[in-house]
């Protein structure tokens, strides 16, 4: 089910969001061109392993810097377009400099989960615990969308719209009963340390600000 976009209004398309698709872009394109015992040397030195012991600054330089890395197109891709997707509206609520500390905070909350509760000797990669920030706080700020999602059931493509609670909801309860602590190819522990920063960052600001999210249509306003 791949979200094409919601129904909240925008006066505009981000700022900060762009540059940090573009960074994601041009860091994953430039590891996969280098020679191949420089890119064994790059993830030596900047991917998040899980298995070594980490000072807080070598740990922050890696946890950022992963975050711009994926492994292949598609991981690149995906994780480009759930960003886009969610974080356009979240950016034009909290403004580009609280949405840059949403997504690395999301991030590095996430590595910092993903290091407490694994162990495992393989470098890890990608911007997926800073996304699931923002996906959180999306749903936090927005609880009255509805994303307009694509369906390919029985060969037949549907457009539907899926309420955000029920979209995103399902999508985090699944993330953490994915905790296993076990090796895998996907690094759960990242998306539910995001997950619970994006929400305490949501709160908060809803908290600080009165509470209500901006530009949504008539039909979803409280």
């Amino acid at each position: 089910m791949i979200p094409l976009g919601d129904n909240v209004k925008k006066l505009g398309y981000g700022f900060i969001i762009w540059l940090i698709i573009l960074a994601n872009i041009v860091v994953t394109f430039r590891i996969f061109n280098l020679p191949i015992w420089d890119y064994f040397s790059f993830l030596k030195n900047y991917s998040f392993n899980s298995s070594e012991s980490l000072s807080v600054g070598n740990f922050i330089k890696r946890a950022v810097a992963s975050m711009h890395m994926h492994g292949s197109l598609s991981h690149l891709w995906l994780n480009m377009w759930f960003l886009f997707v969610f974080g356009v509206s979240v950016e034009e609520a909290v403004g580009p400099w609280g949405f840059a500390l949403l997504y690395y905070a999301s991030g590095l909350a996430g590595w910092f989960l993903y290091y407490l509760l694994t162990l495992q000797n393989l470098p890890a990669m990608g911007s997926s615990g800073a996304v699931s920030g923002v996906m959180a706080c999306y749903l936090v700020l927005f609880p009255r969308a509805r994303i307009q999602s694509f369906w390919l059931l029985f060969f037949t493509v549907r457009l539907i719209y899926v309420p955000c609670w029920l979209y995103i909801g399902a999508w985090a309860i699944y993330q953490f009963m994915s905790l296993s602590g076990n090796n895998t190819s996907i690094a759960y522990e990242a998306h539910a340390g995001g997950i619970i920063f994006g929400i305490l960052f949501g709160l908060a600001y809803k908290f600080l600000n009165g509470g209500k999210p901006v530009y949504v249509k008539p039909e979803d306003s409280d």
